[in-house]
């Protein structure tokens, strides 16, 4: 059987407040990275025997950062939501 995951349009809007989402190792030792959306990056991407989807990028500014940082939508969550 094989699990069928819904499509997750865009999650987050400009000026948002987001926190990077550390997966891997001990996230104790790494402080917390927290910014705004600045600009929301949309592509279609295909795949090989896959229907063409829309994947999300955000364009970051950092706090204490003065440039932009381009991150996927599933390395980031907002700060607002608590989710």
């Amino acid at each position: 059987m094989v699990a069928r995951t819904t499509r997750v349009g865009q999650r987050f809007a400009i000026g948002e407040r987001v926190c990077k989402r550390y997966r891997l190792g001990d996230t104790r030792t790494v402080p917390p990275r927290r910014g705004v959306v600045k600009e929301v990056v949309e592509e279609e991407k295909k795949m090989k025997n896959r229907a063409p989807f829309k994947a999300y990028s955000y364009r970051i500014l950092w706090d204490g950062s003065r440039s932009l940082s381009l991150h996927a939508q599933q390395a980031l969550r907002s700060l607002e939501n608590n989710d």
